[in-house]
């Protein structure tokens, strides 16, 4: 399967050898397309929902992606898949996550353990991922976001400061565990004054 830059959608049966148009594709510019074997396979575009094979691109179904502009797509397999792209609503990248083979999608853009902040990129252009969980993106301004399927703890909050006689009482909310259980807390204090 071959696409872009227009609303054309060619395929190959032979390994490429000679190819044919797939008829009505549309109404979208295609960006990208990944097949996971010969028959299932997903197309993102402009400003519509994307579509999916189950016929190795013979036919094309609309996925309900949300209709924002749409540039990357990658799938793990035939169930776990990411689309990458914008949202001009939020003058904004934007990453979006199936776990069903494309019948539903969650914002992962403001997932908190990304490994860089996307605030201020207007575009996210592609993606790739491993089976294990670990993906990346890029975007404009050079921006390169990598996933992790670690979830780090939450920060402690609400933090009081009770001061003594030559002392100082700490306190603070537990933090949320995230993947893994928080072992304990680590206290630094500095040697300047108001440092």
């Amino acid at each position: 399967i071959a696409c872009g830059a227009s609303t054309d959608v060619i395929r190959s049966v032979n390994g490429g050898a000679s190819w044919s148009l797939v008829a009505a594709v549309g109404p979208a510019t295609w960006q990208d397309v990944h097949m996971a074997n010969v028959d299932k396979g997903w197309m993102t575009g402009d400003s519509v929902d994307s579509r999916r094979t189950a016929s190795g691109g013979a036919s094309w179904a609309v996925l309900p992606t949300g209709g924002l502009p749409k540039h990357g797509v990658w799938f793990t397999g035939t169930i776990t898949g990411w689309v990458t792209g914008n949202d001009a609503a939020i003058t904004g990248g934007r990453i979006l996550l199936t776990t069903d083979g494309g019948d539903s999608w969650t914002d992962e853009t403001t997932r908190a353990y990304l490994m860089a902040d996307p605030s201020g990129v207007t575009d996210l252009r592609n993606v790739f991922a491993r089976d294990d969980g670990y993906a990346w993106t890029v975007g404009e301004r050079g921006i390169i976001l990598h996933r992790t399927p670690f979830m780090p703890p939450s920060a402690p909050g609400a933090l009081t400061v009770a001061a003594g006689d030559g002392e100082a009482a700490l306190s603070w909310a537990t933090a949320g565990s995230g993947s893994f259980a928080v072992a304990g807390y680590k206290v630094y204090r500095s040697s300047f004054s108001g440092a």
